[in-house]
């Protein structure tokens, strides 16, 4: 099953959704994760959320496109889905590794990422060289790239999560 994420709360519903998916499997049919197949992707406005919190920390106007870190009142410098436990507004206890834990996947937009890249570079003074010569990593998520189109042909599922 892939869930497909957008934007911010296209990336809730999907971390939800997934979960939830798995989670009624178990209880429903029996099957564990590991019989299961999912890949969350993150793309477009998701994208950030599958860089690493040295990316964040660094190129601060990432944190500027999420909500603000309510125990700072300032931009996240560090990515929520990574290291919130538990939870909080922006997160609503999605976190990366619970879901890797139960062997999602993710895969994430290497053109919104490279187009990230390049524009954290333009804004910098002065232009920042790291940023042009190389996209920001990922965190150390496993992932996988598939088209929607070849998860369909092989009988697959995608679940399209957006700003609804």
């Amino acid at each position: 099953m892939v869930f497909d994420a957008f934007t911010l709360p296209g990336v809730l519903n999907a971390g939800r959704y997934c979960n939830n998916w798995i989670r009624s499997n178990e209880s429903g049919y029996g099957l564990t994760p590991a019989q299961l197949g999912a890949v969350i992707v993150l793309r477009a406005g998701a994208t950030i959320f599958a860089f690493d919190d040295t990316i964040w920390s660094k190129y601060p106007r990432i944190g500027q496109q999420t909500r603000v870190d309510p125990a700072t009142g300032k931009p996240f410098a560090f990515n929520p889905f990574l290291r919130t436990p538990g939870g909080d507004a922006l997160t609503q206890g999605v976190q990366w590794k619970e879901l890797v834990d139960l062997g999602v996947h993710f895969a994430v937009c290497n053109g919104t990422a490279t187009g990230l890249a390049s524009a954290i570079a333009s804004a910098s003074a002065g232009g920042n060289a790291d940023a042009e010569r190389e996209p920001p990593s990922v965190s150390p998520l496993p992932k996988v790239t598939a088209p929607t189109s070849m998860v369909r042909a092989a009988g697959g599922t995608v679940a399209v999560h957006g700003t609804r």
